[in-house]
């Protein structure tokens, strides 16, 4: 199934607040055994996997922990930009995208998502022409 670069970093955002749901939960249970031991009868989750925090969890933040060193910051808009373009690698081809969230392109390289596939991003004015270059892939 391909995706946009736009719907990868909705759905690593809601990945995201999913994961840490089900991490809320775990501890919230955690907390009750503590105080109540761990024969207190809690009743079910809604479903299977609100019991605990998924183990992947666990290896996906030590592998974002050690690549946080080289996720570049993308800054906020100044008063005469209106928005992000993000140009892309797609089967082989560059593809230009226009973005407004700041945080969601962010998220896209704290998931290691756009470490090969963004080649850079503009900011640009509200008649669409680049501003500025904020971010290029380096070459290596």
């Amino acid at each position: 199934m391909d995706i946009s670069t736009q719907q990868r970093i909705e759905l690593e955002h809601l990945l995201l607040q999913r994961e840490g749901a089900y991490a809320r939960v775990h501890q919230a249970e955690a907390e009750i055994h503590k105080i109540f031991g761990e024969e207190f009868p809690l009743p079910p989750p809604p479903e299977d996997v609100a019991t605990g925090p998924v183990t992947k969890k666990k290896t996906r933040k030590k592998r974002v922990a050690a690549k946080k060193k080289a996720v570049p910051k993308i800054r906020t808009l100044d008063p005469d930009e209106s928005a992000y373009r993000i140009i892309f690698l797609q089967e082989g081809s560059e593809v230009e995208e226009v973005h407004t969230d700041r945080k969601a392109i962010q998220n896209l390289f704290k998931t290691g998502a756009a470490d090969e596939a963004v080649v850079r991003i503009e900011t640009l004015d509200a008649s669409g022409s680049t501003v500025e270059r904020i971010y290029e892939r380096e070459e290596g």
